[in-house]
């Protein structure tokens, strides 16, 4: 059967599974104390803290990296995609490594996978990251046509936790619609409509939510934010306060200035 190891950072913790097909065989929550990621702050340098404690937990299972299939983590702050999974890249590697769109412990999924599936010889994957971004285009309106509404929301537990009721159903989450709430760290509630979030979210920022503060300048650059369009001029320009900016983010989701939008190719 195949074997798989999935892999699931958070702020505190990192989440491990290994599947046989679709049957779980083991699994484990390795917590990470305040003193051990007290000496390593900033996100990337957790790497090999969470390496070590993925192969401790593949050490107490007995399992050898080349028993795996194929290796899976958590999906991070990346350009916008659609949901699915992906094959891991060197281009996505660089992204996930540099926090080029911003930095989260999910950053390290893809990251970790990649490193294992190389002594593993398996390829590497992450699934319904959390930039997914399914919107249409009336859901990214806010009523400034210089801001848009980006999607950042928990996609993984999401999108899992439909298809699940789906399958309980009798039915093909493409064929469902639901509207499902993530309570965790942070909280998310959004509507699926036949397989697609194209409405967006709402949300609460917590210990295990995405950065808030994700903007596109106006020359493009993702995460520019004000460094992009100076919004002390261009706000009160259109007579408006800069507070405005916090309730358009808090009554219409996070934002973004208008920018070339980019998006990956899917795996089937």
């Amino acid at each position: 059967p195949t074997t798989l190891l999935i892999i699931n950072p958070g702020s505190t913790s990192t989440k491990l599974a290994i599947y046989d097909g679709e049957t779980e065989r083991a699994s484990e929550s390795v917590s990470h104390t305040a003193a051990a990621l007290a000496g390593v702050p900033r996100i990337s340098d957790q790497l090999p803290l969470r390496l070590d404690a993925v192969r401790a937990f593949l050490e107490r299972q007995r399992i050898a990296p080349g028993d795996l299939s194929a290796i899976v983590g958590r999906g991070g702050l990346l350009k916008p995609l659609a949901g699915g999974m992906y094959a891991v890249n060197d281009a996505m590697l660089d992204d996930l490594s540099t926090g080029r769109y911003g930095s989260h412990a999910s950053n390290l999924g893809g990251v970790i996978a990649a490193t294992l599936a190389a002594d593993a010889g398996c390829p590497a994957f992450i699934v319904d990251p959390v930039v997914v971004d399914e919107l249409d285009d009336v859901a990214r309106l806010t009523g400034l046509p210089e801001i848009n509404r980006i999607s950042i929301f928990h996609a993984l537990n999401q999108k899992s936790v439909a298809r699940e009721v789906a399958g309980r159903l009798g039915r093909r989450y493409e064929d469902c619609c639901f509207i499902v709430a993530h309570l965790g760290g942070g909280i998310s509630v959004a509507a699926h409509r036949f397989g697609r979030n194209d409405q967006g979210c709402t949300g609460t920022q917590g210990a295990e939510e995405v950065p808030v503060e994700r903007m596109d300048g106006a020359d493009g650059r993702r995460g520019a934010g004000a460094a992009g369009l100076d919004l002390s001029a261009w706000l009160p320009g259109r007579g408006l306060p800069l507070e405005f900016l916090a309730v358009v983010a808090a009554v219409r989701g996070r934002v973004e200035v208008e920018g070339p939008r980019r998006h990956g190719a899917e795996i089937h």
